[in-house]
């Protein structure tokens, strides 16, 4: 097996990889809908809540059955508007947000070494990769990388192993939660 054969197992791997996290992601999110059941069908708890609880929760109910990447962000702001408004709820919900972020996480993680793979495969197959200016073509490759990140953990790891790449601006933290 030659290295770009190598290279592209490696590629198909991690994709197949992501598609089993999504599955199971998808499997955590039938087990959060099950458990929101079960608490709508506590009576004694669900006719304490608000009127606007249960609305939330009934909606948050409907976002579950069709979770995928692009509604994170939105079942994420109903998971915060539906534990602010009620305290009972809150502690339910807490574990669920901090679980939906890690798995958001480690899915863009495994996301963006497809991508990288892509970006090492091509700089690998240029005809200019033994250049005398190898610096300058590593420098051009580590800008590559950083350009197919999302996280500036990522971008930190790739600055520790290529030099002349720029540090990132310092930017404001910002608290989630």
């Amino acid at each position: 097996m030659n290295q770009s054969e190598g290279a592209q197992k490696l590629r198909d791997f991690t994709s197949a990889s992501l598609n089993w996290c999504s599955k199971e992601a998808e499997n955590g999110t039938e087990r959060v809908m099950s458990a929101i059941d079960v608490l709508l069908k506590d009576i004694k708890r669900v006719s304490a809540m608000s009127g606007d609880s249960l609305k939330a929760l009934n909606s948050l109910q409907g976002l579950l059955k069709n979770v995928d990447h692009d509604n994170y962000s939105h079942l994420r702001k109903s998971l915060e508007t539906l534990s602010k408004e009620n305290h009972e709820i809150d502690s339910y919900i807490q574990p669920i947000m901090e679980a939906l972020q890690f798995q958001d996480r480690f899915r863009q993680n495994v996301e963006n070494i497809v991508h990288m793979i892509d970006v090492w495969h091509k700089f690998r197959a240029r005809p200019d990769l033994s250049a005398s200016d190898s610096k300058a073509m590593m420098t051009e490759f580590g800008k590559a990388l950083v350009a197919r990140t999302t996280m500036s953990r990522e971008r930190d790891i790739i600055r520790a192993h290529i030099d002349g790449l720029e540090a990132e601006k310092e930017v404001q933290r910002v608290e989630l939660f």
